[in-house]
């Protein structure tokens, strides 16, 4: 998008939108008129759908009001049924997805203001190795959930474990039951027993989350619910080189700079989760 972007501003002799770090400072002119405002511009994306959703899908988009939005040649009048993630991403429900190719196009009189983002599809589905939208799996494996269908997933999964438990006669009554996550990738994670909060894990040192006081007799019900972030639904994703910083120029790689795939962060429970009691008795979570 911002390529495409680049090369309509160029050819309008307009001020490059994203440039902001020299003089003349955007303010000064974002909202001048210019020769080319009014000329008409279509951004077209082409995705692919293996499987349609039931509850079909959504187009998230910046402004909808600026454009005309096609699909597979059919205008889209559905008016925007919310939001998603901040008040102008726009959510315009799509109608007549196909299995197999879809093309959507963006249309508009495009202005010197203008500053056209990435859109994205939203909905109840996974993608396969291509990228293709597909079913949701029926349940995660320990693993990196980008691996199994949430390449660029920005929520939580919640994990769900069963654990019998059984007080025993020599079982010392200063025991503690604690649970240990294994390796995993997280902006955090909270784990419940039984409906109730038995703690938080805001990093990975302190893994360890005392559970003495929610383990009942007979079987309990674990959930540990793992949050990303939106990392992986806003990049950047195509840098060559990894880099602990972001800045505005991460998301506009090129050349040695640029690789064509998509990295993305892994996500996700790795290893099996473990309860024990305090004295180092393990028995496993199945």
């Amino acid at each position: 998008v911002w390529q495409a972007q680049r090369q309509i501003r160029d050819k309008l002799g307009m001020i490059q939108v994203y440039c902001n770090d020299v003089l003349p400072q955007r303010y000064t002119w974002i909202d001048k008129p210019h020769s080319g405002d009014g000329t008409p511009v279509s951004f077209r994306f082409v995705f692919e759908v293996r499987d349609i959703p039931v509850n079909g899908l959504e187009l998230v988009v910046e402004r909808s009001d600026w454009f005309k939005i096609m699909l597979n040649g059919k205008e889209q009048k559905n008016a925007p049924s919310g939001w998603f993630l901040d008040r102008a991403f726009h959510r315009i429900l799509l109608e007549d997805i196909k299995k197999g190719k879809n093309v959507l196009t963006l249309s508009c009189d495009y202005r010197n203001r203008m500053e056209v983002e990435d859109c994205y599809i939203i909905g109840d589905f996974a993608l396969d190795t291509n990228r293709r939208i597909i079913k949701e799996p029926a349940k995660l494996m320990p693993g990196d959930w980008n691996l199994q269908g949430y390449m660029h997933y920005a929520g939580s999964m919640v994990y769900h474990f069963e654990y019998a438990y059984e007080k025993t006669r020599w079982q010392e009554k200063e025991a503690r039951m604690l649970l240990e996550l294994g390796k995993y990738s997280a902006v955090h994670v909270e784990v419940r027993v039984n409906g109730k909060t038995a703690g938080h894990i805001p990093w990975k040192t302190a893994s360890t989350v005392d559970i003495t006081p929610f383990i009942k007799d007979g079987f309990n019900h674990i959930e540990i619910e793992v949050m990303g972030s939106p990392r992986n639904l806003f990049g950047p994703f195509h840098q060559a080189v990894k880099s602990n910083t972001v800045n505005s120029s991460s998301f506009r790689t090129e050349g040695k700079e640029y690789i064509g795939d998509y990295l993305v962060k892994p996500y996700g429970l790795f290893e099996p989760v473990r309860v024990f009691r305090s004295f180092d008795f393990s028995v496993p979570a199945c």
